[in-house]
């Protein structure tokens, strides 16, 4: 060792886990790695709808929506293994179930659900989690649900199948031991075996049949891998990515899992190793499993029969499946060559695909690159009425004040936390009758309006038309982009039209209740546009829509009154949806027929609006099109 500056440092190299790895592997363990057994062809989807919400992860397991659907996969991954053992005979009817390592019961209430006459025991040792999922499968009406309060090791029933889905450290070991005590099987994925290196059992009890040191098997021993070596490997293999790519991890993950079940198989146990799928769906998603030998009640070689068999038939389908795109590949290369060997001609128009505006630019000899709006051929820049527009502006003398843009600079561009203390001052209310000269007029509220573009065309129409004559009032809470939004609507003559910089749920009650007593009618629209997605799970509570809001628009609008979301995440969508579907009902293709509304459009069979019931896109909107970003939006009613 040498010392610099009172640091020790030590001259010896750490060991290289791909050189580890791969000079362990060389070593025949004897183990089978079968893979597609979940997927792609057999993979079962869940009909998520038909089941109690109470045993849906991603409505009861507090996550956001994305995390929620992975945990739905990795549990219909289960699910086709666990269906694959029930239809294979009489005897697998009824099953007794433990799942180790529980938690709040995200995994295995699911499970409960989708196979009735199993009877399952949820174990963990946190006593709070085990509540929570007891009283959850009280809410689904699950009779077949027990839950036990302990250490896997302190369990003493008798069970025919373990079940563990990322059973940290030495725990997917304990279940390993505790299936080899029940002559039992086991189904698991593991997980952060980077924490092998704490030994979790005192060496004072050497009798006890949890005393655990790895690595546990023959085959690695033989192999003169040194104690320090595997804590490497273990170390390496808690980066795995959610992919099939041999990286290093997912090498060194391979020997701790073939480890595993190489110490099962040396008890008699039958091993196999495949996936979870898709991979994707977790990063630890190797899954093991073991069957016991010997006498039982359940035909255990049959079932590891039978899931070879999936895996061979899936893995002919998936390679066809691979062929057939393969030479699609091929034929459209070809194409594509033999269309670069003709001469270019620029005054000939490409073809271009449907959902591609059609508005050819001269300047750029091409078409605009821009997604055509929703049942129109042009984008909104391209449509006629906004060229026209464009064009009778341009012909205005312009204003020196008002010529340019306020820049936006990237402090404003970032989303304003709307719990922090300076945003929970009440907005001032101004007065109605000098904001708006025909104060009787219902009102449109824009929450998020940015610069109100959107909003300034809207107060221009309304005051031309005859039908749907509205007061609109735009909500930001950036004021820098207020202040521009008013200096142009008072530039221009506008005056059914304002804007209001503030914190919308601080407000919003105070807003409404002051134009309910101006103009009797109050607020009867509300659209919220691309609102901060707050992706982070820690920051869903800042988002815009939270049941808080709810209250409010439930108190303060009167029945029929609309309620229009939109955003480019698909997240912030479902989750208005879920917030919003008490005390309001989804716009129907029967409100689009009836024409009792002003905002509609055509919607699908899904519930889905097929275009954008607003008569202008908003400025966020524009840019998605440009960026052919999908659009997700849905329209409410109040009951």
């Amino acid at each position: 060792q040498s010392t610099w500056g009172g640091i020790y440092f030590c001259s010896r190299r750490m060991p290289n886990a791909q050189v580890i790895a791969e000079r362990v592997l060389q070593h025949d363990s004897g183990q089978k790695v079968i893979e597609n057994v979940c997927g792609p062809t057999t993979h079962l989807r869940v009909d998520w709808k038909t089941l109690p919400p109470a045993v849906d992860p991603a409505l009861c397991g507090k996550m956001n929506s994305d995390r929620g659907r992975r945990k739905q996969q990795q549990i219909e991954s289960f699910a086709i293994i666990l269906q694959l053992l029930r239809d294979l005979s009489q005897s697998t009817q009824h099953l007794r179930v433990v799942d180790f390592g529980c938690g709040s019961g995200n995994f295995s209430l699911a499970l409960a659900a989708l196979f009735p006459t199993w009877s399952f025991t949820l174990i963990d040792r946190n006593k709070t989690a085990c509540e929570l999922a007891q009283s959850r499968s009280q809410q689904a009406s699950l009779s077949n649900v027990t839950t036990f309060v302990g250490n896997i090791e302190d369990y003493s029933g008798t069970f025919d199948l373990a079940i563990s889905m990322h059973a940290c450290g030495y725990a997917s070991d304990f279940v390993q031991i505790q299936c080899i005590r029940n002559n039992a099987a086991y189904v698991m994925c593991p997980c952060c075996v980077g924490k092998l290196k704490h030994q979790p059992t005192p060496a004072t009890e050497p009798s006890s049949p949890f005393t655990v040191s790895h690595p546990r098997s023959k085959w690695l021993k033989s192999t003169e891998i040194t104690r320090e070596e595997f804590l490497c490997l273990a170390a390496q293999a808690d980066h795995t990515s959610g992919s099939h790519t041999q990286t290093v991890p997912n090498l060194a993950k391979t020997v701790i899992e073939f480890d595993r079940s190489c110490s099962a198989a040396e008890t008699g146990f039958t091993t196999l190793i495949t996936r979870l799928f898709p991979v994707s769906c977790s990063t630890k998603h190797d899954v093991l499993i073991g069957v016991p030998s010997g006498t039982t009640t359940v035909d255990w070689n049959a079932f590891i029969l039978r899931l070879q068999e999936v895996s061979e038939a899936n893995s002919r389908n998936t390679n066809a499946n691979i062929e057939e795109e393969l030479s699609k590949s091929i034929e459209k290369i070809e194409i594509e060559s033999q269309v670069k060997s003709k001469p270019e001609y620029h005054h000939i128009i490409p073809p271009s695909p449907s959902r591609q505006c059609q508005f050819y630019v001269k300047r750029r000899k091409r078409l605009c690159v821009a997604a055509a709006s929703d049942g129109s051929t042009f984008c909104s820049k391209h449509q006629p009425e906004a060229l026209e527009q464009e064009r009778v502006r341009s012909m205005q003398p312009r204003d020196p004040e008002h010529s340019r843009p306020a820049r936006i600079s990237s402090s404003q561009k970032r989303m304003k936390n709307p719990l922090s203390i300076k945003q929970q001052v009440q907005a001032e209310i101004p007065d109605w009758s000098v904001v708006f000269r025909e104060v009787k007029r219902p009102v449109h509220i824009d929450v998020g309006c940015a610069r109100g573009k959107m909003l300034q065309q809207m107060a221009v129409r309304t005051e031309s038309s005859s039908n749907h004559i509205f007061n609109h009032l735009g909500i930001e809470i950036r004021p820098e982009l207020v202040r521009e939004a008013n200096d142009f609507a008072k530039s221009h003559g506008i005056t059914n039209a304002h804007f209001i910089a503030c914190n919308i749920n601080v407000s919003l009650e105070a807003l409404l209740t002051s134009l309910l007593v101006v103009n009797n009618v109050g607020c009867t629209h509300v659209s919220i546009q691309f609102p901060d997605p707050w992706a982070r799970s820690k920051h869903i509570k800042r988002r815009i829509i939270q049941p808080e809001l709810l209250a409010v628009l439930g108190r303060q609008l009167a029945p029929g009154s609309q309620v229009f979301v939109s955003s480019d995440v698909q997240d912030v969508v479902d989750d208005a949806r879920a917030i919003l579907d008490y005390g309001f009902r989804q716009f129907t293709a029967d409100d689009h027929q009836s024409g009792k509304f002003w905002w509609t459009c055509e919607v699908s069979e899904s519930g889905e609006l097929l275009c954008n019931p607003l008569p202008f896109p908003s400025e966020r909107e524009t840019v998605c099109e440009g960026l052919w970003r999908k659009v997700h939006r849905c329209l409410f009613v109040k009951l």
